[in-house]
């Protein structure tokens, strides 16, 4: 969509990192002009390759530099970008060898692999779900965390064993490829004390760890303690859980499209819940770890 945002590479280099855990990986760019929206008006080249440097990268390469076939037209961008591309480049080639080693994440956010597989951009509402990914990402960041974007194969290859926090954006074709064993690691790592955030989808997969739930219509959500506390929630999924209850849907009335048949494709709960147990931010204690539930796209 050429929309400017300073936390799109930085998330893509963390992919990066994740893929090549142990060893140096090389970053990729495109510099160049995009056809919606002039993103160097908002983000300076330094900028963007100190996000890079900032990820772990012993290096990058760049695309699109003189190509007509790509659109890449380095040889015309204005001075002021082509002078803060000279900076960013000269600056990382004094930082890196200053780096050290890397430091480990503490928080991983697991990658919509099937989502990201057979639902295309065109579908409706994907856009504001592949959303939900980089606003968990970039709150974790604002925090002052360092975060590693994460798939099924890392967790299998042991990406959790020092990992605190585990955070599962919507999926909303997890159905179409699930992961037994992918899910049995997530669940043994949270009774071992891990703490999983996630929001209204999968829920086959959060069903399997015991958290019950349904979808709803859409609500603002007030804080359960501070009852004017309200928070206007954008998405296109919503879902209550049972927990106890951090935060509540202001509107009470639930989905009741949503079909009894899908309710049990997903194992969801269909009895009738008790209305102080269901919210929409709940927790649930699993072992010695801890669940907690957002019935909305928190990205």
């Amino acid at each position: 969509y050429g929309d400017p945002d300073a936390y799109v590479v930085s998330c893509s280099h963390s992919m990066m990192r994740g893929m090549n855990p142990e060893r140096d990986f090389i970053g990729g760019i495109y510099w160049g002009r995009f056809l919606y929206n002039d993103l160097y008006d908002t983000l300076t080249a330094e900028e963007i390759i100190g996000s890079m440097v900032a990820n772990g990268i012993s290096g990058y390469t760049s695309y699109g530099i003189c190509g007509m076939d790509d659109g890449g037209l380095l040889h015309r961008m204005g001075k002021p970008f082509l002078e803060s591309l000279k900076r960013g480049n000269l600056w990382m080639q004094q930082t890196i060898p200053q780096l050290g080693k890397r430091v480990k994440s503490q928080i991983a956010v697991l990658f919509p692999t099937a989502m990201a597989a057979f639902e295309t951009m065109l579908v409706q509402d994907n856009k504001e779900k592949r959303l939900d990914l980089l606003g968990w990402y970039r709150m974790c960041c604002d925090l002052g965390y360092t975060v590693d974007v994460i798939d099924k194969n890392r967790i299998q290859d042991g990406a959790l064993q020092d990992v605190k926090v585990l955070i599962v954006p919507v999926d909303d074709c997890y159905w179409l490829e699930p992961d037994n064993q992918m899910e049995k690691m997530i669940r043994d790592w949270v009774n071992h004390g891990g703490i999983l955030l996630h929001g209204p989808e999968p829920q086959e997969l959060f069903s399997q760890m015991g958290v019950l739930g349904r979808k709803r219509k859409a609500s603002p959500v007030k804080d359960r303690k501070e009852q004017t506390d309200v928070i206007m929630v954008q998405g296109p999924v919503y879902a209550e859980f049972e927990g106890e209850v951090l935060a509540d849907f202001i509107y009470a009335k639930r989905d009741s499209g949503f079909a009894a048949e899908r309710n049990a494709a997903e194992g969801l709960e269909q009895k009738k819940l008790p209305t102080d147990r269901y919210g929409a931010i709940t927790s649930n204690i699993a072992g010695k770890g801890k669940i907690y539930s957002f019935g909305f796209l928190y990205g």
